[in-house]
């Protein structure tokens, strides 16, 4: 997911999947995560993965003290595998199935199998393709409402994240804006800028139950109390990072559709440099924070 040794990889394979720092931005799971990264922490990610040891990066992104899992299981879809082998001759993992919050297949709409052998440790320094035989569903039952429920987060994800789009464009900072502008749409933050936190946990409740089968999602709120509680640290000044999948399910909550968020969320970017501006930031300051708009 996020290896080390990158610069020796590339060194032995002659370069033909890229250099180390396009192998670790484009073919590793920084993928994902650096839609939410700061430059500096996307930067200290590379450099990590360059050298012989990423013993400190997941902590430094804020995943092993988060409630979500920090690891990223392998995940396949059988269908798809079916077709890789009438097309191609061979099966391969697809990048988007291994996004955190994606366990439907954007192709099938088929729950995602994961695989047994990384999972257990089982042969984990070894190369493995897909294979039917070492896959296992990620949960037992489950109805439609619930697929469709997931199979949309999966959607929203991708095309948030499975696109190369700008760098940090999905930093917490950012996305909570965009999510108090539509709190207070819906009426939901006082004259004085605190959530009506009771008006909006049933809501994000209701909405979270239908996501929580698979075990990476199992934190989501199972009580009123617990979904106020995220809710305000969502709402709240950040004291700390906050996992991209907390804010892909608040997201996924609050807006219609890919179009609905990305409209609030430049619009968010527009006030926020207004009003910088107006309290003195530089010309240069807002100059950049232009450009991060188009």
């Amino acid at each position: 997911d996020l290896p080390s040794g990158l610069d020796a990889f590339a060194l032995r394979t002659d370069g033909h999947l890229g250099s180390a720092v396009e192998i670790a931005r484009d073919r590793t799971m920084l993928w994902f995560y650096r839609a939410f990264l700061a430059q500096s922490e996307i930067d200290f990610a590379i450099w990590s993965m360059r050298g012989s040891s990423v013993a400190h990066l997941k902590y430094r992104l804020g995943l092993l003290t988060s409630r979500f899992r920090a690891n990223h299981p392998l995940k396949a879809c059988i269908a798809c595998m079916q077709d890789d082998l009438s097309m191609h001759g061979w099966v391969y993992w697809h990048q988007v199935h291994q996004f955190p919050g994606v366990w439907i297949c954007p192709i099938h709409a088929l729950p995602l199998r994961t695989s047994r052998l990384k999972s257990t440790g089982v042969e984990r320094f070894l190369w493995h393709l897909p294979a039917e035989s070492q896959l296992e569903a990620p949960w037992q039952d489950s109805d439609a409402t619930q697929t469709l429920a997931l199979q949309r987060l999966a959607m929203l994800t991708i095309a948030l994240v499975g696109h190369n789009r700008e760098d940090g464009y999905l930093h917490a900072d950012s996305v909570q804006r965009t999510l108090r502008a539509r709190f207070q749409e819906r009426g939901w933050l006082t004259s004085g800028g605190y959530a009506r936190l009771t008006d909006a946990a049933t809501g994000y409740l209701q909405h979270c139950a239908l996501l929580r089968l698979p075990h990476e999602l199992a934190c989501l709120p199972t009580t009123q109390h617990e979904a106020s509680v995220q809710i305000g640290r969502l709402i709240r000044p950040l004291r700390s990072g906050v996992h991209p999948i907390r804010l892909l399910v608040a997201i996924d909550w609050l807006f219609t559709d890919l179009d609905d968020f990305l409209e609030q969320h430049k619009e968010a970017a527009r006030s926020c440099v207004h009003a910088t501006s107006e309290e003195g930031t530089s010309v240069i300051e807002k100059a950049a924070d232009e450009r991060a708009l188009r």
